[in-house]
């Protein structure tokens, strides 16, 4: 028979687990603080100083809000990591390897932070200047240059030389710019577009090709432009920066509106004038997009065949708004002609014949 295993002392045993605990559960601690701040940050104080920051209105302050939103709980749970790692004790050689991984992990939260808030700023400042919202082309373009100056800090960090690892970059970017020649030529085209200022985000634009619509964004290879009807129209920016383009939104969005009207030869002219401008100026005040304090004007410019032309003219707030302006000048005009007695003919033409008719065989 096997000799019985001699218990250890009850001493030895709470000895035992009391290290355990202070070699794990110190550690262990401390990564779950970092987890609890970091959920009381997001969740609590990110929150507060959100709603806040809408009630200011000064509009920075969220950016700076976003920026870090989802970044702050990471920070806190590295700050847990880092102090469980120094109270472990662990050896050089896994310490120094815990303090690059923490230090990678943070230049990294860093610039995406700055990325963010970056890319905000330029959303705010278009927002400011007039525009709709920054182009796509260029937020992307400062979070690439973001996000490359923040890998080569990372490797300059780790002790690893820039300069090759430039060069590289150089020869085969030489290399990609010859495959990608029609990518670079829309990016650059895309770039000239925006600098230049000549269309913006939230344009009304017309195509030589006839297409129109709203310029909704631009990106690095192409345009999208959001038509009446809701449909996309996706414009490559090589193609786009070499069109004739009409812009109705530089620069003034406001835009005249002629509707063309005909009456009869014996017609009031003067009676005309006066109702047509009692309406459009009724149209003018009272329809969505019109501009207040414009007056409208009549001008006759044609004997037809069967009338007198005149156009009314109008002022809407933007292009579109002249859909809904025609809509009510045409239903009220007719109306109150109606009720005048101004005629509005039919296209008539008189034929006059020299000479006997022919006698029927």
């Amino acid at each position: 028979m096997s000799e019985p295993i001699p218990a250890q002392p009850v001493d030895a045993t709470v000895q035992i687990t009391w290290e355990l605990v202070l070699t794990w559960g110190v550690p262990a601690a401390w990564i779950f603080g970092g987890i609890l701040i970091g959920l009381v940050v997001e969740r609590v104080v990110l929150r507060r100083l959100k709603a806040w920051s809408e009630k200011s209105g000064w509009g920075y302050d969220s950016i700076l809000i976003g920026g870090v939103k989802g970044v702050a709980f990471f920070w806190c749970l590295m700050l847990g990591v880092f102090f469980g790692g120094q109270s472990v004790g662990l050896k050089a050689e896994w310490q120094a390897m815990v303090s690059n991984a923490l230090v990678v992990a943070l230049m990294f939260s860093l610039t995406v932070a700055v990325a963010r808030v970056i890319g905000g700023l330029l959303a705010q400042s278009a927002k400011r200047s007039g525009g709709a919202v920054a182009s796509s082309i260029i937020t992307n373009l400062v979070a690439a240059v973001i996000y490359i100056l923040g890998f080569l800090v990372i490797l300059d960090t780790l002790g690893v030389q820039v300069t090759p690892v430039l060069t590289a970059l150089g020869v085969g970017g030489l290399a990609v710019a010859l495959a990608l020649k029609d990518t670079l030529e829309n990016l650059f085209a895309g770039l000239h577009l925006v600098a230049s200022k000549q269309i913006h985000i939230g344009d009304f634009v017309r195509l030589d090709s006839g297409d129109e619509g709203v310029v909704s964004d631009l990106t690095w290879r192409s345009t999208t432009i959001r038509t009446l009807p809701g449909n996309i129209i996706i414009v490559p920016n090589f193609k786009l920066s070499s069109a004739i383009v009409t812009n109705f939104t530089t620069p003034s969005p406001s835009q005249p509106v002629a509707i063309p009207v005909g009456v009869a030869y014996g017609s009031d002219l003067e009676m005309v004038e006066r109702v047509a401008i009692e309406v459009a100026t009724d149209i003018q005040t009272s329809v969505d997009g019109g501009v207040r304090d414009f007056k409208p004007v009549v001008r006759f410019f044609q004997f037809a065949d069967s009338s007198v032309n005149f156009n009314v003219v109008l002022r809407a707030s933007k292009f579109q708004d002249q859909f809904l302006m025609r809509h009510e000048l045409i239903k009220r005009l007719h109306a109150r002609f109606n009720a005048e007695g101004i005629e509005i003919p039919f296209p008539i033409r008189t034929v006059h014949l020299k000479g006997a008719l022919p006698k029927p065989t």
